[in-house]
């Protein structure tokens, strides 16, 4: 394919699949919002970034109220009352700005997921995530309480609307199908979050450094892996 002037009127699409009651993804999304950032301000001509949601629920038999974090890991994780942090790296987390400080609760994530497709859908899915992310692990708040996904919607200054939607069937068929297709397609948690970015070009699995997403976006760009954006 031909390649493209970098930023010129072009979005890169990236399809991520992720749950925020996974550290994990709560980091990866800490350094892909680096490099997203880095590749902005490295492009004066502008480009821009296409972010497709895809929920994918870790455990679907949590309480749908939720747990404490510590009883849930008690449970899961051979005794201990935190999550094994070997899985990632704690330094590597705070200069990302992922403290994980307050994180209180292990959420079930079905009703999130419902949020995060209603917000895609709004144009505001990428901030819906970060704030989803906060409330999880900075603000000790449990994103299974339709209150505060009700909160989070007011923060975000979605419709008035969405209340009604989260007491609503509205979006269970869609999370359910989406969570369905990516354990079909072997994505396991421990790949967990997977970014394919310039429509399944490049596959990259787990916390992944800046520098690994940088490579991607770059070879997008140069080689003309996206959607040309149309002018008005």
């Amino acid at each position: 394919m031909a390649g493209v002037v970098p930023g010129a009127g072009v979005n890169v699409v990236l399809d991520v699949f992720a749950d925020p009651s996974w550290p994990p993804c709560y980091l990866a999304k800490k350094q892909l919002d680096v490099a997203l950032r880095k590749a902005k301000d490295g492009n004066p001509q502008g480009v821009s970034f296409k972010v497709r949601h895809h929920g994918y629920m870790v455990d679907r038999d949590v309480n749908k109220k939720g747990e404490k974090r510590v009883q849930y890991c008690k449970k899961h994780f051979d005794g201990s009352e935190t999550f094994p942090f070997s899985m990632i790296d704690r330094n590597d987390a705070k200069k990302a700005g992922a403290l994980l400080e307050n994180w209180e609760y292990w959420p079930n994530t079905l009703q999130a997921h419902r949020l995060m497709l209603l917000a895609d859908q709004l144009g505001k899915g990428y901030e819906t995530q970060d704030l989803l992310y906060a409330m999880t692990y900075e603000r000790g708040l449990n994103i299974s309480s339709p209150d505060v996904l009700a909160q989070a919607a007011q923060e975000l200054a979605l419709p008035e609307f969405v209340p009604v939607y989260l007491e609503s069937g509205e979006g269970y068929m869609e999370v359910e199908a989406a969570d369905q297709q990516a354990k079909a397609s072997n994505i396991g948690v421990q790949h967990l979050p997977v970014v394919l970015m310039g429509n399944g070009a490049f596959k990259l699995e787990g916390v992944q450094p800046v520098h690994a997403y940088e490579k991607a976006i770059a070879t997008c760009l140069v080689n003309g892996i996206v959607e040309r954006v149309r002018q008005t």
